[in-house]
């Protein structure tokens, strides 16, 4: 690690064989790593925030609970606990609301941050997160959850408005795996959203490896027939009544996408349609 402390005071207090720990700070962070080869976290923030801690010498635990920091001016709140025993361990959860997807990326590792940056997310997100690893080194096991409401999400396959959905992210999909990239997945939930004029739902979508990120999802739309002589744009026919269905299942990679690496299963059944022909 490699920190700045622009501003640091700390005052103890004893109690009940605990000792209490009030600080307040500002700190620029230039490095802070748990494995140097997979790169740094919050390069380039800075840390404010005043708090008390707890420590417990009879237990050799440092521990606290929801304690306000600011992270380059975005609030989070903090809690957990840090053991100096036997098992040198620690875990941390955060939480924050109104993030932008940009800002969550400068948070992470440069790698981390271009493999997720094949999804772009408009508006901010609500989201926690939790670390957990071990105090004598290697990369920490990572979860975060996020949520959000009438958002707009750009993918290199399609774009989409109004979109609701909550989603996950973990550094280590196989448990006992590496804790990297290809071992990592992005998982999207309860998934709403429109798509030139159609409401498309799915129940998940999950990129997985975001080394080589290949997309997994089941969307299901439901429409009136006639939504579609817009996207089909041809003089050819016109749909005029009618109700359609479309359920898709997508299997392909988010880059260098060929006919060859990609699947696409579509089921479109129709109902009570009404069909105009040119002769």
């Amino acid at each position: 690690f490699d920190l700045y402390i622009a501003n640091l005071n700390a005052t103890t207090k004893s109690s009940a064989g605990q000792l209490d720990i009030t600080v307040s700070e500002s700190i620029r962070i230039k490095t802070l790593a748990f494995n140097q080869k997979m790169g740094s976290y919050l390069t380039k923030h800075t840390l404010a925030g005043k708090y008390t801690l707890q420590y417990s010498p009879a237990k050799k635990e440092l521990g606290f609970d929801s304690i306000p920091i600011s992270i380059s001016n975005q609030p989070f709140r903090f809690s957990g606990l840090f053991s100096f025993g036997a098992v040198q361990k620690f875990s941390l959860r955060t939480v924050t609301n109104n993030i932008t997807v940009d800002f969550a990326k400068s948070l992470l590792t440069k790698k981390t941050a271009t493999g997720i940056s094949l999804v772009n997310v408009s508006k901010p997100l609500n989201a926690d997160a939790t670390l957990d690893g071990s105090l004598m080194g290697g990369e920490p096991l990572i979860v975060a959850h996020w949520s959000t409401e009438k958002n707009s999400i750009t993918t290199p396959l399609l774009n989409l408005e109004n979109c609701s959905f909550s989603g996950l992210y973990t550094n280590e999909v196989v448990k006992g795996g590496p804790r990297n990239d290809s071992n990592s997945k992005v998982e999207v939930y309860h998934f709403q959203g429109d798509w030139q004029g159609l409401t498309m739902t799915s129940q998940k979508m999950i990129i997985n490896n975001l080394t080589i990120p290949t997309l997994e999802a089941d969307l299901h739309s439901r429409f009136p027939l006639s939504r579609l002589n817009e996207i089909l744009q041809t003089e050819a026919l016109s749909l005029t009544a009618g109700s359609g269905k479309r359920e898709f299942d997508y299997n392909w990679p988010l880059a260098k996408l060929t006919p060859q690496n990609a699947s696409l299963n579509g089921r479109p059944p129709t109902a009570n349609a009404t069909i105009h022909t040119r002769p």
